[in-house]
């Protein structure tokens, strides 16, 4: 992994997009998450408010009925009031409240004596005994001055008894219609799939725009327990049925022990958050792709002259000072560029003096090694031949032709000079110096050599190469065997004077 090398340019984008990016994510998300919840929060805020508004409805309704039954006692208190007149009073009252069946009055065994009733709703016309009801045995039992009894339907009507005590002998019956607040209640709408219902303390519904489901039990919903348990109002998340949550509200309705529920599909209670959430999205997406866009281009201008400057280093080691930079930035690295470019300027003409220099002492070199008379042979230590001179082709039997790179022993026709020169080379290849006499005398002419071999050592003490001198001693040798043959002339003569 240490050896992993990650380019300058990534390095610049990926810090840059980074740092583009990561704060408009992190604020797009907490913005969308913020605005989401403030959202869902409206609209449950919302459905509390439809559940509050009915049950202070139903409250009112009662209330309304409430704060006329004190003129009414009143009125049937008084005996010096004709009769006449308290039955006045009752049609009044019946009058005022289109909702009102009937009202009646009954003496203390819980027999109805007298009864006036809405010809619209009421049908029947008989007094009644309510002695077994269950609003009598409270009033009695308890001892009450007021009792509500439980929700009926009659005839597809829901209705409620209201039973007052006015004094011992005197109790008001008030039979009452909820049809006009049911319909209400059935008008609730919370966007297609939203509704409202009732429920008792008890969990079973009592109103409901499915007939069907009154008086069924929804103790089993979770927001109906809640409702119960609470007695305030409130809102949840359920799930209704596996896979279908519903968002759902409620509220109770004081002195009645009921409660409104307002209840409606999640995925369309939230889908304006949802079509928010997704268009943020959205656009977080699309700032996220146009910020790493516009920090790729940062970062590609901000490496690109670095870029350009370290490819141009690359061609000046490699000897190449051709290739100039032509790119222009209007900050500090323009200035960079400038003097990159001078140097590699003065770097050039440095070269170029260096090279004529060195072309010189080569030509002075080489004047010097093929002027002399002696034939030099410089090859490697595997026998590739560098440089060899005039008269060692002349003794090796080269031409003209060009051999510098070439094998030695592939130009070497004698045997007698292959082997000298394979043990030449071989030692001096190990030793400082070796000396060889080489003798390639022919029938008819004499030709002897003396080879010297060293090591081509540089001033670093490398060795590159190895040095052969081959110089003709043959001359010297014919010079030395007239002496020899003089001196045993004499020698022979002085031993045989009388001859």
């Amino acid at each position: 992994m240490k050896n992993i090398k990650i380019p300058l340019f990534l390095k610049f984008a990926i810090v840059m997009i980074f740092l583009s990016v990561a704060p408009l994510i992190f604020v797009g998300i907490r913005t969308v998450n913020i605005n989401r919840e403030s959202l869902q929060s409206a609209i449950l805020d919302l459905h509390i408010q439809t559940a509050r508004s009915f049950a202070e409805k139903i409250n009112s309704y009662l209330n309304m009925i409430d704060k006329e039954i004190p003129y009414i006692i009143n009125i049937l208190s008084a005996p010096e009031i004709p009769w006449e007149t308290r039955e006045i009073g009752l049609k009044t009252m019946l009058e005022s409240h289109k909702n009102i069946v009937s009202i009646s009055m009954m003496d203390p065994s819980g027999r109805e004596r007298t009864k006036i009733y809405n010809p619209v709703l009421e049908k029947q016309t008989r007094l009644i005994n309510r002695s077994k009801e269950q609003i009598f045995q409270e009033i009695v039992s308890k001892k009450t001055k007021r009792a509500i009894s439980k929700l009926y339907y009659f005839e597809d009507r829901p209705q409620l008894n209201l039973l007052y005590k006015i004094n011992e002998n005197v109790l008001l019956h008030i039979v009452l219609t909820l049809e006009d607040p049911w319909n209400e209640l059935y008008s609730i709408k919370a966007g297609r799939t939203g509704h409202a219902f009732l429920v008792d303390s008890l969990g079973k519904i009592i109103a409901h725009r499915d007939k069907n489901k009154i008086f069924q039990d929804a103790g089993g919903l979770s927001i109906v327990r809640q409702a119960v348990r609470s007695l305030s109002d409130g809102s949840c998340e359920y799930e209704k049925s596996p896979g279908e949550w519903i968002v759902g509200s409620y509220d109770s309705i004081k002195g009645l022990d009921w409660f409104i529920i307002v209840e409606q599909s999640r995925d369309e209670a939230y889908h304006s958050s949802i079509v928010m959430r997704n268009q943020a999205v959205l656009l977080i997406v699309l700032s996220v792709f146009l910020s790493a866009l516009v920090a790729f281009f940062v970062a590609r201008n901000l490496t690109k002259p670095i870029l350009v400057l370290i490819k141009s280093a690359g061609n000046i080691a490699r000897r190449d000072f051709s290739s100039k930079i032509s790119l222009r930035t209007n900050d500090e690295l323009n200035n960079l560029i400038t003097t990159f470019n001078d140097m590699t300027d003065e770097l050039k003409k440095y070269d170029d003096m260096q090279i004529d220099k060195i072309i010189a002492e080569k030509t002075k070199t080489e004047a010097i090694i093929f002027s002399i008379a002696d034939g030099i042979i410089m090859t490697d230590h595997t026998g590739e031949i560098l440089l060899v001179n005039t008269p060692a082709r002349n003794i090796i039997g080269i031409g003209k032709q060009p051999v510098e790179g070439k094998v030695l022993w592939d130009y070497i026709s004698d045997k007698r000079l292959r082997e000298a020169m394979t043990e030449l080379l071989n030692i001096g290849d190990t030793e400082n110096m070796a000396v060889r006499e080489i003798d390639l005398s022919q029938e008819k002419a004499l030709r002897f050599y003396k080879a010297a071999t060293k090591p081509v050592i540089t001033l670093k003490g490398e060795t590159i190469g190895i040095v052969t001198v081959v110089r003709d001693i043959t001359l010297e040798k014919e010079i030395d065997r007239m002496k020899d043959d003089f001196l045993h002339s004499i020698t022979h003569d002085l031993r045989n004077p009388m001859t």
